[in-house]
């Protein structure tokens, strides 16, 4: 049997994930001195919430290996391999945290796929594993068709308000007043599994004419 295990950031709900048969390991959220286990005791709808009412933005953390760990002795006494596909490894740890984990399980099979992307970018190639499973790819065959796969996958988005960026740091207050007033919308995408910047837009039909000519490059 072919186990697929993803993280959190792959955006699934509970049920989905129950319902397509993934295990999903969660990333640590912290506002302040409070610790959340991402999409389990807090879920989406709640964190946009306090990201709204927060002085300051949440930090993030990458699973730790003992997460990973028992999934993989799971796995390893049942004779089951284990397919991770997981959160850019140039954006966090996580992947980091499975290859330590895979060390300690003393098992050859686990692989561990870097999607280099997030959210549904990784959603996707984790929908594609499950596919793969069904169709009764050999675990090697479904590693090989998911990195081929990854490197076909773009992911962008139009960020629709200035306010994180500043209170990130990642902009000045003057710059995110200005640009609020004109309107800016920055376009973001993920290039080589890293978060850039591929250019910005006044308003939302700007940003929707970016995102459609980045789309037709591609």
């Amino acid at each position: 049997m072919i186990r697929i295990l993803t993280d959190s950031t792959a955006d699934f709900s509970m049920a989905d994930a129950a319902a397509l048969g993934v295990a999903v390991v969660p990333l640590t959220v912290s506002f302040g001195d409070a610790h959340y286990q991402d999409g389990i005791d807090l879920p989406l709808e709640r964190f946009y919430d306090m990201l709204a009412a927060a002085d300051k933005l949440p930090t993030t953390s990458q699973p730790s290996p003992e997460l990973f760990l028992s999934h993989f002795l799971a796995a390893k006494a049942a004779g089951d391999t284990v397919i991770c596909v997981l959160l850019s490894a140039a954006l966090s740890g996580t992947c980091q945290s499975a290859e330590i984990a895979k060390e300690e399980a003393e098992y050859d099979n686990i692989y561990i796929v870097d999607s280099r992307s997030a959210t549904l970018g990784l959603q996707l190639l984790v929908r594609r594993a499950v596919q793969r499973v069904a169709e009764g790819f050999s675990a090697m065959d479904i590693v090989a068709d998911l990195e081929t796969a990854r490197t076909h996958l773009r992911l962008y988005a139009v960020v629709d308000t200035l306010k994180y960026l500043h209170k990130g740091g990642r902009l000045s207050g003057a710059a995110a007043l200005a640009g609020g007033l004109l309107g800016v919308k920055p376009v973001v995408g993920i290039t080589d599994g890293r978060l850039g910047m591929l250019g910005k837009a006044r308003g939302m039909a700007g940003a929707y004419v970016a995102l459609f000519k980045l789309i037709e490059e591609q």
